[in-house]
C-alpha cells in the first residue's frame, strides 16, 4: 500500500514540476508574442477579426503545451453565417482557450468592464471587440447590454458564461437573468454549450496542470421567437435545463 502511495506521490510530483518549469514558460511566451501581434493588429483592424484569429492560434497553442485534448461534439447544430448567444458553463480558467481554439464560429466574449484595467489583458479584450458589461453600476449595465444587442443585430456572436464565476467542482452554479434578457433584446437563438472535466486540468488552489481529455458539447439553438423580454427566466430555465441534462450524461459516461 505505501509502494501505492508512493508512486502516485512521484506522479504528482513530476506534473507539478512540468508545470513550474515546462508549461508556465512556455504559454508565458506565447501569450507575450500572440499579445503583442494581437494588440498590433487590433489597432490596424477594428473589425477585430485577425486578432481573434490570432486568439485562436493562442488559444490552441496553450491546450497543446498542456497536453490538452479537445474533442467537440454538436459542432453541425451552428449553421454558418447565423449569429447567436451562445452560453456555455464555466469551470476553470481554460474554459477561455478551449472555446477560442475550437468553437466553429466567429464570436466575441462579454466580459467584466473591470478587466479593462488588466494590462495586456484588458487592452487586448477592448481593442480585439469584445464587449465588456458594468456590472456594479445598474444604469450602465443596461447601457452596456443595450451596447451588446446592437452587436448582436448587427451579426456578432457572443459568448456569454451566465453562472459569472467558475465552479471549481464541475457543479453548474445559479444563472444570472441579465444575460438571457440580452438575447431576447437582440431577437437571437440561445446556443446552450456545455464544457465537461476541465475543472479537473488545474484543480482549485494548485498550479499543477493534469493533462487530459476535454468534451466541448454543442446544443441546437433554442429559439426566442413569441418570447419578450419578461420572458427571461423561462428561457434561462429552458437552457440551464438543456445544459443540466448534458452535463448529467456526459459525466455518467463510461470513461
Amino acid at each position: 500500500m505505501s509502494l501505492n502511495f508512493s508512486v502516485v506521490d512521484s506522479s504528482i510530483d513530476w506534473l507539478k514540476l512540468r508545470t513550474l518549469f515546462w508549461f508556465i514558460p512556455l504559454v508565458t511566451l506565447n501569450t507575450i508574442v500572440c499579445g503583442a501581434v494581437s494588440m498590433v493588429l487590433a489597432v490596424l483592424f477594428r473589425s477585430g477579426r485577425p486578432s481573434h484569429c490570432v486568439a485562436s492560434l493562442w488559444s490552441w497553442l496553450i491546450l497543446k503545451t498542456c497536453m490538452i485534448r479537445v474533442e467537440v461534439e454538436g459542432a453541425e447544430n451552428l449553421e454558418p453565417g447565423q449569429t447567436y448567444v451562445l452560453t456555455s458553463n464555466h469551470q476553470s480558467l481554460f474554459d477561455t482557450p478551449i472555446l477560442l481554439a475550437y468553437l466553429p464560429v466567429s464570436f466575441r466574449f462579454l466580459y467584466k468592464k473591470s478587466l479593462d484595467r488588466v494590462p495586456f489583458l484588458g487592452w487586448h479584450l477592448f481593442l480585439s471587440g469584445h464587449i465588456g458589461v458594468e456590472r456594479k453600476n445598474l444604469t450602465k449595465a443596461r447601457e452596456s447590454l443595450d451596447y451588446a444587442a446592437n452587436k448582436i443585430r448587427g451579426g456578432t456572436s457572443v459568448v456569454v458564461f451566465p453562472e459569472g464565476t467558475r465552479s471549481y467542482d464541475g457543479v453548474m452554479r445559479p444563472f444570472k437573468k441579465g444575460m438571457f434578457r440580452l438575447a431576447l433584446k437582440a431577437a437571437t437563438s440561445v446556443v446552450p454549450m456545455t464544457i465537461v472535466g476541465s475543472h479537473l486540468v488545474m484543480k482549485r488552489g494548485r498550479v499543477t496542470v493534469y493533462p487530459r481529455t476535454v468534451t466541448l458539447i454543442i446544443d441546437r439553438p433554442v429559439p426566442v421567437e413569441g418570447l419578450g423580454e419578461e420572458d427571461a427566466s423561462k428561457l434561462l430555465d429552458t437552457v440551464r435545463a438543456v445544459m443540466s441534462e448534458t452535463l448529467e450524461s456526459a459525466v455518467a459516461r463510461p470513461p
